[in-house]
This record gives structure tokens, C-alpha cells and sequence, in this order.
């Protein structure tokens, strides 16, 4: 998992994808991640179109490239974390203060997931 934070990190930001209530797909840029206690997550906050996807429908992917044109893509379903406390620790391991309103910040943690790095014809699968 820390070569996969590693890689992303180094791209510098991602596109994560997800789908809305009628199957079709949306892409955004995102820029926040988080490795705490061994866990992946991703935070985003609830009046965002991408949190009710996520909550509809908690299978999402991720991609990026570096610039050695390198790239990653990570399929992984996304878990609410539902404690503030829980959020509020996540989030503070991002070197980010909370924002004033806690209750509109959601964090995910990421499970079930499978990280592909591809590097001209190399592929290196890692999984938890």
C-alpha cells in the first residue's frame, strides 16, 4: 500500500471515478488521500455530487500518471467512516486542520482494493 501512496503522491493528483444513480460514470480530478494505521482513504465532503455516488454506490476507481508516464489504476470499494472522532483522527494524519464543520467532512476508507502500476510493458499488482 505505501508504493501505491508512493506513486499517487508523486503524480501529485488522481482521478477517481464513480457512478450515479442510473449507471452512468463520472470522472473528477482529486487531490486528498490519507494512509493512517495502515488504511487508505480518500475525503471528500457531503454536498459533493461524488459523496451521494459513493454512498449509492461505494465501488469506485482511481488513476494517475507520473511523469515518467507511469500510470496506476486502483479498484477498490469505498467504506464510510461513520465516527467524527474517526474522521476527525483521519483527516488530522493528512497534515490538514479539520474544517470548522466536521459534520460535512466524509472520509472513506478504501478496501477490497486492487492497484495496478503499469510501467511501459510491466504491470506490478498489489492488493488488500
Amino acid at each position: 500500500m505505501d508504493e501505491v501512496m508512493q506513486f499517487i503522491n508523486g503524480a501529485g493528483f488522481y482521478f477517481i471515478a464513480s457512478v450515479d444513480s442510473e449507471g452512468k460514470p463520472h470522472l473528477r480530478p482529486f487531490g486528498s488521500r490519507v494512509i493512517n494505521e495502515g488504511k487508505f482513504y480518500i475525503i471528500t465532503n457531503t454536498p459533493k455530487a461524488v459523496y451521494r455516488q459513493i454512498t449509492e454506490n461505494p465501488f469506485v476507481e482511481l488513476a494517475a500518471m507520473n511523469a515518467e508516464r507511469a500510470w496506476i489504476r486502483l479498484a477498490a470499494k469505498a467504506v464510510a467512516v461513520s465516527s467524527v472522532d474517526d474522521r476527525e483522527k483521519i483527516y488530522g494524519a493528512s497534515g490538514v486542520p479539520m474544517p470548522f464543520n466536521a459534520q460535512e467532512t466524509a472520509v472513506f476508507e478504501l478496501t477490497e482494493a486492487k492497484a495496478t502500476i503499469y510501467q511501459g510493458a510491466e504491470e506490478k499488482t498489489i492488493t488488500w
